[in-house]
């Protein structure tokens, strides 16, 4: 999970506020490739099944956890927006067997 203590989100967020996003051009394959060169760098601090383990399982709870937070939000809102697509969540006519 990525809330980790304050005195170490500091010092992430420092080295962060170092990384100068806003002078590049953000975009899917960019992001996609700053991601992949900071697990390139930890795997290859101790490259074992263990390491695999631990980055497939990171990126498995960074994905649930931007969607929990971000996505979900802004699909539920667009869904009130739009209307719903999945006949399982609209009210159904009831029938006689």
């Amino acid at each position: 999970m990525p809330y980790i203590e304050q005195k170490k989100r500091q010092e992430v967020d420092r080295f962060l506020k170092h990384l100068e996003l806003e002078c590049i051009e953000l975009d899917p394959g960019t992001l996609n490739y700053i991601i992949c060169k900071i697990i390139d760098k930890y795997y290859n601090e101790g490259q074992s099944y263990q390491r695999i383990c631990e980055i497939m399982g990171t990126l498995s709870c960074v994905s649930q956890e931007w969607y929990s937070r971000i996505a979900s939000g802004y699909e539920a809102k667009k869904r009130l927006e739009n209307g719903e697509v999945f006949e399982t969540f609209t009210p159904k006519k009831h029938y006689e067997i």
